[in-house]
């Protein structure tokens, strides 16, 4: 595969894609496919407002990339995310937006979604989604803050790829904004996306067919992609790995196609969002207006939700057949429905996204003082939905709950379970028994139970996110295929867990795979539901594996927590453990940990200062081991395992993996 390019700057970097994602495999889907952009050009009095939403979003995609990434190239850990560059970022999208309004005086010119608007929404509601967009980027290229291994060479490249991706993602931006601009104020307003940016299919590129901005971008992309070589493509696949940017690269052309295609991939985005927006922009009037427009929208649609406080709980529903002889039967359309009845619209496919994220002012939404819903978002068999830019505050229990979903997203959430407040909720983001789930670029913190958890689903990717203050920050358990990557978590209980437990339905967990993560200073007291499974979990907790099997734990950055890195028991020794077998009576026969690959992870300085409950075992330290047999298979590679606490029946040490 190619990326190709053609004029005077061609350039063709040669490509090794995957089909699909893989929790054996830590090498995402880089290049997205992107069809060309349906722009449809303002009329002469929209022009201006056009050109102020393009010129300004530049700036902040600019501000964003290049401030997020400066903190994340230093390596420090304890460094990023910080409150000061939360403000400067904040700042720069306020002066963004306040400009757009300015020069947004008639919206009703734009030629999209924007033109039934406010000229205050446009600016709010473009750069929060670029603030999602940029956040995915900036994690690509950049990886999350720390260092896992002091190889030679390996500083340089980091170095290298930051501040490449902090220039060419603003050096492409602007070439397709300057075609789009010129093109629409010489009144040619047919295939602008197709000649102002192109399209991607398969792993390759075509560029725009407009020769000028072809030869800028191929120009920028080639400008660093040679930077990155020359830095990089002389180290070995183990230091590569080791970047925590550009996950699953080995190589440098690895890196330069994830870097290309990410650049490509984030250029679609903000292209789309500042010149085709299709949504519809929710007004914040009435006492359910969310609710309101979730109950009138078609499968597919998008809600843009003003910035402002909603005090309402939202239920989202199926498409269902009204009348005939199966009432409440899932439907597609009226031929599903018997006896004459009616399929009525569901709420399948509809993104509900957040305005005014990028100046950290989202739509907040919290329980209505009477009556409500114990969740903020309540999702049950309802596919294909997306949930982005939302702060979900105060909940009883969920901030998002969903169930049996074929395809979810969350974007860019903000999980406040309520720090003025000791009911804390429970979960903020919680899809269950689903499949496709996607939870990525959010934080969450002040949650009794886990402040990200996936339950009894499959196909998972959980990335680049920010947990801190919880009982737990990630939560996998009894699912398959999770791919839990970039995250950050801190100052919760436990960091970050990965057990199966019987009672649920569905008993297999195992086939994920947990790299690139860092888990420090997981120290938080305890604030569980009594009796409830976390209100066990000692704090101090790195890493927390149950009942896992078939699952590689790779370059994951541990340390500074209290109790323990990484503890890796089984259902049989927890039993033993709680005087059991009370609630974690075995319900399956397989409840063994079995076959984990461990490698070239980083875990030092845990232990430090012990829960209590673990003095009438041992001083737990880095590695905590309880298995009932023996080894089970389980494998380290690159990392020394030197546990002061390991209780299995089998004498033998743990085998190098191959």
């Amino acid at each position: 595969m190619k990326i190709r390019f053609s004029g005077a700057a061609a350039v063709a970097v040669s490509l090794a894609l995957t089909s699909a994602a893989s929790a054996q495999s830590d090498h995402p889907v880089y290049c997205h496919d992107r069809a060309a952009l349906q722009i449809t050009a303002p009329s002469a009095d929209g022009v201006a407002c056009q050109s102020a939403i393009a010129k300004n979003s530049q700036k902040f995609v600019k501000t964003l990339v290049k401030t997020r990434g400066k903190c994340i190239s230093k390596g420090d850990h304890t460094a990023c995310p910080n409150e000061k560059d939360d403000l400067k970022i904040a700042k720069a999208a306020l002066k963004a937006e306040t400009a757009i309004t300015a020069a947004c005086g008639n919206v009703s010119a734009l030629g999209s979604s924007y033109s039934t608007a406010q000229g205050i929404d446009v600016g709010s509601c473009t750069l929060s989604q670029h603030h999602g967009t940029g956040e995915i980027f900036v994690g690509l290229t950049h990886g999350a803050a720390g260092v896992v291994s002091g190889a030679l060479g390996r500083d340089a490249c980091v170095s290298s790829i930051a501040k490449e991706a902090q220039k060419v993602l603003p050096a492409v931006l602007k070439a397709v904004d300057k075609c789009i601009e010129t093109r629409i104020k010489d009144g040619e307003l047919t295939d602008i996306g197709d000649e102002c940016l192109g399209s991607m299919s398969g792993g390759v590129y075509t560029p725009p067919g407009d020769t000028d901005t072809s030869d800028a971008i191929a120009a920028a992309l080639a400008k660093s992609s040679e930077a990155v070589m020359e830095d990089c493509n002389s180290l070995s696949p183990a230091v590569i790995e080791s970047l925590f940017a550009c996950p699953g690269a080995t190589t440098g052309a690895d890196v330069v196609e994830c870097l290309q295609c990410s650049t490509l991939d984030a250029t679609f985005e903000i292209v789309e969002q500042q010149y085709a927006e299709t949504g519809t922009v929710v007004a914040d009037v009435g006492a359910s207006p969310i609710q309101d427009a979730v109950d009138a929208a078609a499968a597919g649609d998008k809600l843009l939700i003003r910035s402002g406080a909603y005090n309402e709980s939202i239920i989202m529903k199926p498409a269902l057949c009204v009348g005939g002889s199966e009432p409440g039967t899932a439907c597609l359309g009226d031929s599903d429905c018997d006896g004459g009845g009616t399929c009525e619209s569901g709420s399948d496919g509809v993104s509900i996204v957040g305005c005014g994220a990028a100046s950290d002012n989202r739509p907040v939404l919290a329980p209505p003082l009477m009556g409500a819903d114990p969740n903020g978002i309540t999702a049950a068999g309802v596919d294909g939905l997306h949930f982005q830019a939302l702060e979900l505050r105060g909940w009883d229990e969920n901030g998002v709950f969903a169930t049996n979903a074929d395809g979810i997203s969350f974007r860019d959430i903000l999980g406040d379970g309520n720090t003025s407040d000791a009911d804390f909720s429970v979960y903020a983001v919680f899809p269950v028994v689903s499949r496709n789930v996607l939870v990525e670029g959010s934080e969450v913190f002040a949650v009794r139970d886990a402040g990200i958890y996936v339950g009894q689903s499959s196909d998972i990717t959980v990335r680049y996110n920010d947990v801190h203050d919880n009982v737990t920050g990630i939560e996998i358990e009894n699912s398959l295929n999770a791919d839990v990557y970039g995250n950050v978590a801190t100052a919760n209980t436990g960091g970050i867990l990965s057990f199966k437990l019987p009672g649920p339905a569905i008993q297999t967990h195992g086939f994920h795979h947990f790299f690139d993560n860092v888990s420090y200073e997981n120290n938080t007291p305890n604030f569980a539901i009594p009796g409830s499974t976390v209100s066990a979990v000692l704090y101090g907790t790195g890493f927390m594996i149950i009942s896992d099997d078939d699952s590689v734990y790779r370059r994951n950055l541990v340390r500074d927590n209290d109790t323990f890195g990484f503890a890796i028991l089984d259902q049989e020794i927890i039993n033993f453990l709680v005087e059991g077998p009370g609630p974690f009576e075995p319900t399956s026969a397989d409840q063994d940990t079995e076959r984990l690959e461990f490698r070239n992870n980083s875990v030092t300085a845990n232990g430090g200062n012990p829960h209590p409950d673990t003095e009438e075992f041992y001083s737990f330290g880095n590695w905590v081991f309880a298995l009932d047999s023996d080894t089970n298979g389980t494998c380290f590679a690159g990392t020394v395992a030197d546990p002061k606490f390991s209780l299995h029946e089998g004498a033998e040490p743990f085998p190098v993996c191959p």
